[in-house]
């Protein structure tokens, strides 16, 4: 079962040979050459560094290609291999159905900033480094995106905004499908590859369809500001238009946001209030099982408990998916609220908040553990007075 399962359907792998090294087919003591004709290698070994390391496992003459063999596609495993760390260029091979969007070939070439290095694996974790490479949950994103646009209506003419957009991918493959896009990213550098990957993968006017721009979430929720909820929330509506975002969009897409700081995730819910109504459909995608959807779990944390009181799950990638990510199509609840930094006042009173809902979902955990007696029958479950602490 690869990646793709879940987005597409698709679970046949190609006819034709397979690309990479097989032990029981290609042993160690074989002859390079015979090896280049036989197809046997490894994927860092023919696609580092754009192929450049790599040359020699080509063969213009030969079913083995670089586009071939290193090209992410519906019928390939190699999505696998993400996080290029290797690779300055990310082929991605258009479904045939979507291709036809697309003039001059079925691929698109993504350029990333990876160190260059064999460092580079650790690297591309840095902080600054994240956005500017292509993950797991924007690839997904992408084909779920690329089937929503072959399906009848499918994206043309629909208002798209992407948050935290990274290299362009699935902003790229809206603007393909006919949306008109503003795809936004806290960091000016991936702003830059996005631009570049806009020109690289799309004709003219399908360019004027996207507008990349960069976007700070916590500049426009300003949090801790002693202001009442509604003239805090006006003045944040007046800078997020000032930003150039004006909402409300028909679809939101979050490929992978699970990962910020609670802060952070807080001054993002306040851009969803912003930028939705109940008509909005959110993309939501994160790379780690603790996201939305655990009101179905015992292990809330306090981003999944605030994601479950402003939306709803339309539908899901699907219980064959990789354990490590999900994705969901989100529209917002009529009985929310609003996010907390429009309803509470200051920031002491959103942490109070917090504090209060956090320790009553680690009581919820140490309950569940006990009952099925992972913790023992013999363990005290202790909530501390005042100090917000709750033990097993």
């Amino acid at each position: 079962m690869t990646l793709l399962d879940a987005a597409s359907g698709l679970a046949v792998l190609p006819s034709a040979p397979s690309c990479w090294y097989d032990p029981d087919h290609c042993p160690a003591s074989m002859p390079w050459k015979e090896r280049q004709m036989n197809g046997c290698f490894t994927f860092e070994m023919c696609c580092i560094f754009d192929g450049y390391l790599g040359e020699r496992c080509w063969d213009t003459a030969s079913v083995f290609t670089f586009e071939r063999c290193c090209a992410l596609a519906a019928d390939s495993d190699n999505q696998r291999h993400i996080p290029y760390w290797h690779s300055k260029q990310v082929l991605i091979k258009l479904q045939d159905d979507f291709a036809t969007f697309k003039e001059g070939g079925q691929t698109l070439r993504l350029h990333q900033d990876v160190p260059g290095t064999f460092e580079g694996e650790w690297q591309i974790y840095e902080p600054q480094r994240v956005p500017l490479v292509l993950w797991e949950s924007g690839y997904l994103m992408m084909r779920w995106m690329e089937n929503k646009a072959i399906a009848a209506g499918g994206l043309r003419d629909q208002r798209v905004l992407e948050l935290g957009a990274g290299i362009g991918l699935a902003a790229i493959t809206a603007a393909l499908g006919g949306a008109h896009v503003l795809a936004t990213d806290g960091s000016g550098d991936a702003v830059q590859l996005m631009k570049r990957n806009i020109q690289a993968n799309l004709d003219r006017e399908q360019a004027t369809r996207i507008r990349p721009i960069r976007l700070d979430w916590t500049t426009i929720i300003v949090q801790g500001a002693d202001m009442e909820p509604g003239p805090k929330k006006e003045a944040a509506m007046r800078r997020l238009m000032e930003a150039g975002v004006s909402g409300p969009f028909d679809i939101v897409v979050c490929a992978a946001l699970g990962y910020v700081q609670i802060q952070v995730f807080h001054a993002l819910l306040g851009i969803l209030d912003l930028v939705t109504n109940k008509e909005t459909i959110v993309f939501w995608g994160a790379g780690k099982d603790s996201t939305i959807n655990l009101n179905k779990s015992w292990n809330r944390d306090e981003m999944s408990v605030e994601m479950d009181k402003a939306f709803m799950i339309l539908s899901e990638a699907g219980s064959n998916r990789p354990a490590h990510l999900n994705l969901y199509e989100l529209r917002r609840r009529a009985t929310w609220e609003g996010a907390p930094v429009f309803r509470i006042q200051n920031a002491r009173s959103l942490a109070s908040e917090a504090g209060n809902a956090v320790p009553q979902i680690a009581y919820r955990r140490c309950m569940w553990l006990h009952k099925f007696f992972i913790v023992g029958p013999s363990v005290r479950i202790h909530k501390s007075q005042g100090s917000g602490e709750v033990t097993c």
